[in-house]
């Protein structure tokens, strides 16, 4: 039935379609048939108006030829003035190229061009015609022979006065001519236009294209017949262009019958498609407009009728199951409302029985579909009826475990527990009971919170459950946030977007002074310092309102009017339309730590015991003056000082004096410079000065000159009187550097050279330092690569027992082969190595080397053979290359210590720690034996010889090289032997160069002996071939 309805709707709106879409295709057909016939009309017109003109051309062309060929100068063509005659006729009228009056033979006599050849036109047409019908004559596309272009002639015959043809005047019109008066015409946009000549073929045409003139007709789609009269004839032509409107008329006829016609095309497709756009619009508008009906009336049908059948429908269907969900229809035709309200009262009669015994049923289940989380029915026992759960994840185990077991049983312990107890209560109570518990699901803990309720005459009751860790999570939150606001070190300040305090913190309170009800109300401008001005200010909220955030230093003012500093961080709180509600400020006091940043910098830049800039204040200062001294032309002077033994003062009286003294030497310092120097302190008793802007080297020389004379004064510590000296360096910006460091560096030389050369006294930087330091720089170096790349090489000097001038001993003497400077001498090098911490590395090599060589001369030499070993005193207090590790580095090669004796310096043990001479007597524990060298020329204290048990002396080469039986150098070498032997210390003379150097040293018992006598020191190969026992002769 409904399928019915509808497709009868459908029907009817068609039926009612067919005379609109018929009556719109009708005066679609009206209009194009009224295009074809205005285009026709057009084109009729337009022809009409071309045929006229063209025709006015061809009678203006007969009569001017007429008139030509009744002139005196042409009767006679083969008079030359009828040449000259002609020429001038056609300079008169530009619309033919050329003129001529051929005679009656068809000979060109007479032309108004000049001909180059002899041309004969009986054979045209035009000229028969005029020559034998006497008559004016159009002739055909043709190339004129005169004038060499293609052309159409006309003709007019010359009579003579004896009434013969004496020739034929011609005019030659050109084609390209022709074709212009063709577009002289205002004619329809897309309109071609062309003449043909008797023979059909194009002689001019519009647009011009020179391609098909004197092509037939047919290149623009349309046949012309010559003999046909054209009278204004119009057809409709399907053309390569398209659709045109073809107009044919005949513009002059010949004697034969031929015709020259004109044609116009005027094209019609644009009109037509004009046309059939509005056909099709219209057909479309009247299509959206039947389909906005069917539309309508589908609607209407179906509110009206159709769709309360479906409710009704629907309704009997679910009255079948016991249900009634019908609503009554309150619109459509009257007899479905009344059908509708005989449905209703029927089923409510039938439904009443059903809906008062299922009532109380149904309340409780809306109630617990209210419910937002868990519900659970249980009896008296506590077993579960019926659940919902609206979020089944908050459910502690699987669904099917829940109906029919006791709530208690499907707990955990604890939480089985508390229920039990709850639910054990409410059912004796019947009163409403709610408890809170911890529940872990899924490894997280939710907290949910618990009621159970009776139902009304049952025995049953509902548990509802409910999540509530999201409001204990935000209770936290709140009360954390709270503790914060309340104990943070910083201080709030909470602001509506104007500024107006909302809030603040105890901190605030407690740094600014102002109670919370004083400040709140009030803008934060109340708590200005003044310090700042508006741009500041404007700048702030600025950046607040583009950037939502601020944060900086500022000055506020507290309550008692003190100015303090601050670090401010603004953050804006957007509302739900993100605009700004709310400026939540935090800020802290910085004034100590602002203190402390100033601390800090002096620190960094001053001296904390004499209050003088440091060294890196003194590289600013430096690189200030020439910077000025560069703009100026002046120069700088840079004073570098050292004071003199000053570790003696801090040795003897210990280093607190030595502080003061050092502060006193600042005072005394600064008084003897300009108030615009600088003085520094570079470090342990090392002072700068600087002095800029200054002409010549002789200010700074008085300042040097008044400051040691300052300083030769004596020092008031405590009770004391202490003296100290000064050594100076003064270097020059730009004479003796370009730069700050270079500038300290040549005043550190010159200082240097200015202690060499005595102390207390002060040297200006040469090149000659610079040069020594350069060679200093380049020696360390090369002394840093020397060990790892082998240059470095032991030779042995023997050492001879002089009684018995047997080989006993030898010692190992370093060279050093440089591989560009050559051989070097150890006097040259050792020293260098010393000071920059190589010599323990080096020393370290020579104890192995020698170690080797004593294995390989101990099978030749016997097993009491020994190699002295140099040490310096640096390597005693060396901690990175301990020299107790010598022992058992000999025990590995089988080596006891007697196979090495080390040799030490006076001076070693005059000035030794506790730890050098601990590795002493070590040393002595171990078997190696000690030599005193060079003994004599230092301290020669009898003491320190006793207490570390020495086991041989050395006696200088200094005292060997002047020995002579009766000199004082003899004499103290007895002494020292004869001391010595007192001691039990055996004594070895260096420097033997004579025979009578060796009788002396003999005479005097001195123990060995070594020199260029015996052999001078060399390599491990050659010294192996030395003789065991010493003779003079070889």
């Amino acid at each position: 039935m409904l399928s019915s309805l509808k497709s009868r709707l459908f029907l009817l709106l068609c039926l009612v379609a067919l005379p609109g879409v018929f009556t719109i295709q009708q005066t679609a057909v009206e209009k194009r048939q009224s295009i074809i016939a205005q285009s026709k009309r057009q084109a009729i017109e337009t022809a009409e108006d071309l045929s006229i003109r063209q025709t006015k051309i061809i009678n203006e062309t007969r009569d001017y030829l007429r008139f030509l060929a009744s002139s005196i100068q042409v009767q006679n063509p083969s008079h030359p003035r009828c040449g000259h005659f002609l020429s001038s006729v056609l300079k008169l009228n530009p619309s033919y190229i050329n003129i001529g009056v051929p005679g009656a033979d068809g000979e060109l006599l007479c032309n108004a061009l000049p001909l180059t050849k002899k041309v004969n036109v009986f054979d045209r047409e035009y000229f028969q015609q005029s020559l034998t019908k006497r008559t004016f004559a159009i002739g055909n596309y043709q190339l004129d022979r005169a004038a060499g272009k293609t052309s159409v002639n006309f003709s007019y015959p010359v009579i003579d006065p004896d009434n013969q043809v004496a020739g034929v005047a011609v005019a030659v019109v050109s084609l390209d001519w022709w074709s212009r008066q063709l577009s002289e015409h205002k004619l329809p946009e897309g309109t071609v236009a062309f003449i043909t000549d008797s023979t059909g073929l194009v002689v001019a045409n519009y647009p011009p294209e020179l391609g098909r003139q004197g092509k037939p007709a047919s290149s623009y789609g349309v046949s012309i017949d010559s003999a046909t009269d054209y009278a204004l004839g119009a057809d409709i032509i399907q053309t390569q262009d398209g659709n045109r409107v073809f107009i044919h008329n005949t513009l002059y006829a010949k004697e034969d019958g031929s015709r020259v016609n004109v044609s116009i095309g005027i094209p019609i497709d644009q009109a037509l498609e004009q046309a059939d756009i509005a056909f099709y619009k219209s057909l479309s508008y009247f299509a959206l407009f039947m389909v906005v009906v069917a539309l309508i009336a589908a609607r209407a049908m179906h509110l009206s009728i159709i769709s309360p059948l479906q409710r009704l429908t629907v309704a009997a269907s679910k009255l079948e199951q016991g249900e009634f969900s019908h609503q009554p229809v309150l619109s459509g035709v009257r007899e479905i409302q009344d059908l509708s309200t005989h449905f209703e009262t029927m089923a409510r009669a039938r439904l009443t029985a059903e809906s008062r015994s299922n009532r109380q049923r149904e309340e409780l289940d809306s109630i617990f579909n209210a419910l937002p989380d868990l519900y659970f029915r249980l009896n008296i026992e506590g077993v579960i009826l019926d659940y919902k759960a609206n979020n089944p994840d908050e459910l502690y185990t699987s669904s099917d475990k829940f109906l029919g077991n006791r709530m208690v049983d499907v707990l955990p312990p604890g939480t089985a527990e508390l229920f039990e107890d709850k639910l054990t209560e409410h059912f004796k109570t019947k009163q409403l009971t709610s408890w809170e518990y911890p529940l872990l699901i899924d490894g997280q803990e939710l907290y949910f919170e618990a009621r159970v309720s009776s139902i009304n005459n049952s025995d049953d009751a509902v548990l509802v459950i409910r999540n509530v860790t999201r409001q204990k999570e935000a209770d936290r939150s709140m009360r954390l946030a709270a503790l914060v606001h309340d104990n943070s070190s910083e201080c709030m300040v909470v602001t509506d977007r104007n500024g107006i305090i909302l809030n603040v913190n105890p901190a605030f309170t407690r740094v600014t002074g102002y109670g919370k009800e004083e400040v709140i109300g009030l803008k934060t401008s109340a708590l200005s310092s003044g310090r700042h001005d508006k741009d500041f200010y404007r700048e702030m909220w600025g950046v607040l309102k583009t950037e939502g955030r601020w944060q900086g230093e500022i000055f506020n003012r507290k309550k008692n009017g003190e100015v303090f500093p601050e670090w401010l961080s603004i953050n804006t709180i957007f509302d739900e339309y993100g605009e700004p509600a709310q400026h939540v400020a935090l800020y802290r006091d910085i004034t100590e730590q602002k203190k402390a940043a100033e601390v800090i910098w002096r620190q960094a830049h001053f001296d904390d015991l004499t209050g003088l800039p440091n060294r890196n204040t003194l590289g600013d200062r430096i690189d200030q003056e020439i910077k000025k001294a560069h703009r100026n032309g002046s120069s700088v002077a840079l004073l570098f000082l050292d004071l003199d033994l000053f570790k003696e003062v801090n040795d003897t009286l210990g280093h607190d004096k030595g502080d003061l003294l050092l502060q006193q030497v600042a005072q005394r310092l600064v008084r003897a410079v300009r108030e615009e120097d600088t003085v520094a302190r570079q470090g342990g008793d090392e002072f700068t000065i600087v002095m800029g802007d200054i002409e010549s080297i002789a200010p700074a020389e008085r300042v040097a000159e008044t400051i040691i004379e300052l300083l030769s004064e004596p020092f008031r510590i405590d009770e004391d009187n202490i003296y100290v000296s000064v050594s100076i360096g003064i270097a020059f910006y730009p004479d003796d550097a370009t730069d700050s460091n270079e500038l300290i560096k040549s005043a550190d030389q010159a200082m240097y050279a200015a202690k060499a050369g005595g102390r207390n006294r002060f040297n200006c930087f040469t090149r000659e330092m610079q040069d020594r330091a350069i060679h200093r720089m380049e020696m360390i170096k090369d002394l840093r690569i020397a060990l790892d790349e082998g240059q470095f090489s032991l030779n042995y000097q023997p050492i001879f027992c002089l009684k018995s001038r047997r080989l006993h001993k030898a010692e190992a003497l370093i060279r050093w082969n440089h591989p560009d400077k050559g051989l070097i001498r150890p006097d040259a090098f050792i020293p260098l190595a010393e000071e920059v911490f190589l010599i323990s590395a080096i020393g370290g090599w020579v104890f192995e080397e020698a170690c080797r060589a004593v294995k390989v001369l101990r099978t030749q030499y016997g097993e009491s053979f020994q190699i002295s070993v140099n040490l310096s005193p640096a390597q005693f207090s060396d901690a990175d290359h301990n020299l107790l590790h010598w022992l058992p580095k000999m025990q590995q090669q089988g080596l006891d210590g007697s196979a090495i004796v080390a040799e030490i310096t006076e001076g070693m043990l005059m000035n030794s720690d506790a730890a050098s001479l601990e590795k002493l007597l070590a040393f002595r524990d171990g078997g190696i034996q000690v030599a005193l060298d060079d003994f004599g020329t230092g301290y020669s204290s009898l003491a320190y010889i006793q207490e570390y048990d020495i086991d041989y002396i050395k006696i200088d080469r200094a005292f060997v090289k002047n020995l002579a039986a009766d000199s004082d150098s003899y004499a103290l070498c007895e002494a020292i032997i004869v001391m010595a032997h007192k001691l039990g210390i055996k004594v070895i003379a260096e420097g033997i160069e004579t025979e009578q150097q060796l009788e002396l040293l003999i005479a005097a018992n001195c123990d060995y002996g070594q020199g260029f006598l015996f052999s001078p020191a060399v390599e491990l190969e050659t010294f192996s071939q030395l003789a065991p026992i010493f003779d003079a002769a070889d």
